[in-house]
């Protein structure tokens, strides 16, 4: 495998990062007071830095200090936020990205919110292998955001492929 989730700016491109923006939506909302961990890998054509929010509902109150912003460079990293929500409710996060230039793209994996020193993954297919972008979504679906072409996605190379160490050289004598 090797997908993600890709972001374009088809939107936006104005002053406000909430001109563009998808968000995942929780199977439950998330409990106020427990303490979270957010993480992503992701790198851009250009460098970014993604807001990110909490939200109640789909016509409800957004969270806009939580979980808190994301700066991708050109290469490959992983970010994260640790957050603690303070309010009941919240059941979806926000990536924004309207102020991202029009022709820069985004990439996105490895997607993961878990309750802080838990392993259990929050976001559903959050590596996208299962090759879908279910449970993200926008006010017209499908708009700024895509699931990558295999190939585009963050990959870990194991065993002797990329790792630094010893090879055999050959010579002709």
């Amino acid at each position: 495998g090797g997908y993600c989730l890709k972001l374009t700016n088809q939107s936006g491109n104005g002053s406000d990062n909430w001109s563009a923006q998808v968000w995942y939506v929780f199977e439950k909302p998330l409990e106020k007071g427990t303490t979270y961990k957010m993480s992503i890998v992701a790198k851009g054509t250009a460098e970014y830095t993604i807001g990110s929010w909490l939200k109640i509902g789909a016509e409800g109150e957004q969270v806009y200090h939580q979980p808190g912003n994301f700066a991708v460079g050109t290469e490959w990293a992983e970010v994260s936020v640790t957050f603690t929500p303070d309010v009941e409710g919240a059941d979806r996060f926000i990536f924004n990205f309207g102020n991202m230039p029009s022709d820069a793209v985004l990439y996105v994996d490895n997607v993961t919110v878990v309750v802080d020193g838990e392993e259990t993954n929050l976001v559903k297919n959050g590596d996208y292998e299962a090759k879908h972008v279910d449970g993200w979504n926008y006010w017209t679906p499908g708009t700024n955001y895509a699931l990558s072409a295999d190939g585009e996605g963050y990959m870990v190379f194991t065993g002797p492929v990329g790792v630094p160490g010893y090879c055999l050289k050959l010579t002709n004598q």
